[in-house]
């Protein structure tokens, strides 16, 4: 997928806003699958890099969406994935100031709640 080794290049030389695009566009190529949430968390992670930690946290939490409505792995192992996910989302959030305060608040709740539902061993 030449999107890929695109946005890993871009990455690699420190263009994370090319990288982003890039990885927009793997997005689009790759039909809903398993692939999404790790491009999720890729997009994130640019994101984070270049400061803009509202994005980081939509495409950390969309990430944990898609971990819990994916694949079919063991429901306690996509609990932790997306638990992981929304616990960097909120991680991000919170670095947002008052603006980022309501999604914070969110995400801290909906933590809570896949705790509940497996907690950690």
């Amino acid at each position: 997928m030449g999107s890929v080794s695109r946005a890993l290049a871009l990455e690699q030389s420190g263009d994370y806003r090319n990288a982003l695009k890039s990885l927009m566009s793997v997005l689009d190529d790759i039909e809903a699958s398993s692939e999404w949430d790790s491009v999720c968390e890729w997009i994130a992670t640019d994101y984070e890099k270049i400061g803009e930690n509202a994005q980081a946290g939509f495409w950390y939490e969309t990430a944990g969406q898609l971990t819990l409505a994916g694949d079919m792995s063991p429901v306690p192992q996509k609990i932790s994935q997306a638990l992981f996910f929304v616990q960097r989302a909120s991680d991000c959030y919170s670095r947002c100031g008052t603006e980022g305060e309501m999604a914070s608040t969110r995400t801290r709740a909906i933590s809570m709640v896949l705790e509940r539902a497996c907690p950690p061993a």
